[in-house]
């Protein structure tokens, strides 16, 4: 909301351009961190916590980097992406490049709830998993999906119908609002695409298979969106939104290898319990 809002303020009602989105984001953190604080203050972490307690532990350190260094590496890829997403729109023009930064900004937004879904699904998942309750996992999972699915329907609508009202909130120059709503209609289809993704991402973060997520995501962007990119830029007469259709290619074939490899884990899983009955 910070974000937003002091966008708004800053950019188009000040004028301040770069500097505004980025005292925006900065502030916005900052309250997050502020209100983080408060909160601990206040309610405590039911434990006891000091200076003291925060070291390194080789125990705990080794299985840390074991799950979260594919995590890691898959943001890293996912966002070297995005940048080569951002040099070709900016060999097509001005008006594109400010479109598309516009846009990135209001779908960081519109990815908060499945955001906050998926890592709840998560820490569930991660609960039910160590007590042996797959069931009750599974149920965290497509529970997230439904929930995150719907308010992307709700935000698709709403991008499809009204992407050029949204976009104008950060701009009056009618050539940037007409090519960001152009834009925005395939980041709308890509909001339901990746409320699928992200919850599965979630699951397998869950239950310790995060290189699998690692490598879908890579695969999805090795394979599709940077060729699809890069082929659309090609053609005569392309748009934002030719280029902006990369994004929910690659999130469908993510979707398609998360769906294969959850079958597969769910296989693996009524082996063991077979094992174990014997």
């Amino acid at each position: 909301v910070i974000n937003i809002g002091v966008d708004i303020a800053l950019v188009k009602g000040l004028q301040m351009g770069a500097a505004g989105a980025a005292i925006a984001t900065v502030g916005a953190q900052a309250g997050s961190m502020f209100a983080a604080i408060f909160y601990l203050k206040k309610k405590g972490l039911g434990f006891p916590f000091s200076r003291k307690d925060i070291r390194l532990r080789r125990t705990v350190l080794g299985p840390m980097v074991k799950i979260g260094l594919p995590l890691s590496l898959q943001e890293l890829l996912v966002n070297l992406s995005f940048i080569f997403i951002t040099y070709v729109v900016n060999g097509i023009g001005l008006n594109e490049s400010a479109a598309v930064g516009i846009v990135e900004r209001l779908m960081s937004f519109l990815a908060m709830p499945t955001l906050a879904l998926c890592t709840s699904v998560a820490t569930m998942a991660a609960h039910n998993i160590g007590a042996r309750q797959f069931d009750r996992a599974r149920k965290c999972l497509l529970c997230g999906m439904t929930v995150s699915f719907i308010i992307a329907v709700l935000a698709n609508l709403v991008t499809f119908f009204r992407g050029g009202w949204l976009v104008s909130l950060f701009t009056g120059e009618q050539p940037v609002i007409e090519a960001g709503a152009l834009y925005i209609k395939t980041y709308g289809i890509d909001c339901m695409m990746f409320a699928l993704v992200f919850n599965f991402n979630g699951f397998f973060s869950g239950s310790n298979h995060t290189t699998f997520s690692m490598i879908h995501s890579v695969a999805a962007t090795v394979l599709v969106r940077i060729p699809v990119v890069y082929l659309f830029s090609r053609m005569a007469g392309a748009t934002l939104l030719h280029i902006g259709l990369a994004a929910p290619l690659s999130s469908l074939f993510s979707v398609i290898l998360c769906v294969v490899y959850y079958v597969w884990l769910r296989k693996h899983e009524d082996e063991e319990k077979m094992i174990a009955a014997k």
